[in-house]
């Protein structure tokens, strides 16, 4: 993603370059003298494509930040290209960030989202034997106990153990998913940008 958005921006800003273009010159500049990079070399040399102010916004967003989604979200909108984000239809993943795998009346942790309201309590691997004191077997039994409740107590066997924690959910939406369409309304302007980027011109 942080390569398509330095493609776009150099698309931008040069209307005959991409980063086929950046990546040539460090190999010519660096490569063929032998010579290796750091990250400031590679921020340099982006800098003489897309220029030091659009350099530093798209490091701040992509690279030490955590905006990449964004940015590269509103880099495809000038190429006639929208990201439609989609809720996950498991309330356990949107609401508290958690996948499942369930196996032999066993509903166990697969994945826990980083930051989600289960990322402090939960790990892959726990089994959820119960919701608030409800014994549950199967995923349409979790649905039944967490719908439309802001505090949930999960009771989880976790190597043999039995825990119980309580788990808060927020407005985020975790595990969404991304769908890459075309805008039908695009102009005149981002079409000619969408067709020279996947090559018909």
């Amino acid at each position: 993603l942080s390569a398509i958005a330095m493609d776009l921006l150099i698309r931008l800003q040069n209307n005959n370059q991409n980063i086929h273009d950046f990546m040539r010159n460090m190999y010519i500049d660096l490569a063929k003298q032998n010579k290796g990079y750091t990250e400031e070399i590679i921020q340099f040399f982006f800098s003489g494509f897309v220029g030091e102010k659009t350099c530093k916004a798209f490091w701040a967003a992509c690279i030490t930040g955590h905006e990449l989604i964004v940015f590269v979200t509103r880099l495809l909108n000038e190429f006639g290209v929208n990201i439609i984000v989609e809720t996950s239809e498991h309330l356990h993943e949107h609401l508290f960030g958690i996948k499942l795998k369930v196996a032999s009346s066993k509903i166990e942790i697969a994945k826990v989202k980083n930051g989600s309201p289960s990322s402090f309590y939960l790990m892959p691997d726990d089994v959820i034997s119960a919701i608030d004191g409800v014994r549950i077997t199967n995923t349409e039994e979790l649905k039944a106990q967490i719908l439309d409740k802001q505090k949930t107590t999960f009771q989880i066997i976790r190597k043999g153990r039995t825990l119980e924690f309580e788990l808060k959910s927020d407005s985020s939406h975790y595990w969404n998913t991304l769908q890459v369409q075309k805008n039908s309304e695009a102009s005149d302007e981002q079409k000619l940008r969408y067709n020279a980027w996947i090559g018909f011109a």
